[in-house]
């Protein structure tokens, strides 16, 4: 579940995504969690497969232009959650955040993963110093 201050960090996050220029990639942090606090952690690949899911249950099917990869992910700090790192055109960034703050909505009483992300940039190195 999203705190007020989640909340808040992804309207700040939208913000900036509508200020990025027009460079070919988008750099995104992305935390996951889960409702009841089991493990979130998983490998790059997984969450490359999460993503592209959530970008087709909340989107409908997407061109094969559709391009974006999961750079890594590791172990967060809190009790277990993850982070990772994705990079996507910059032209479907928007598509993509949209269905990662979406997806994670399952039946009541069963456990959900939630995705907010932590910071977007223009590069690597913007993505890292703004965290």
């Amino acid at each position: 579940m999203a705190h007020a201050s989640g909340s808040r960090a992804l309207v700040d996050v939208a913000q900036r995504t509508r200020e990025l220029g027009k460079g070919a990639w988008t750099y995104a942090v992305v935390r996951a969690t889960t409702s009841d606090g089991s493990d979130a952690r998983g490998s790059a690949k997984e969450y490359e497969a999460i993503a592209r899911a959530a970008v087709r249950t909340v989107h409908g099917s997407v061109d094969g232009g559709f391009e974006f990869e999961v750079l890594g992910a590791e172990a967060g700090r809190l009790n277990g959650d993850a982070t990772f790192v994705v990079r996507v055109r910059s032209e479907h960034w928007k598509k993509l955040w949209s269905a990662l703050t979406m997806a994670g909505r399952g039946n009541e009483g069963e456990s959900t993963r939630a995705y907010d992300v932590l910071a977007s940039g223009a590069s690597l190195q913007a993505v890292a110093l703004a965290r």
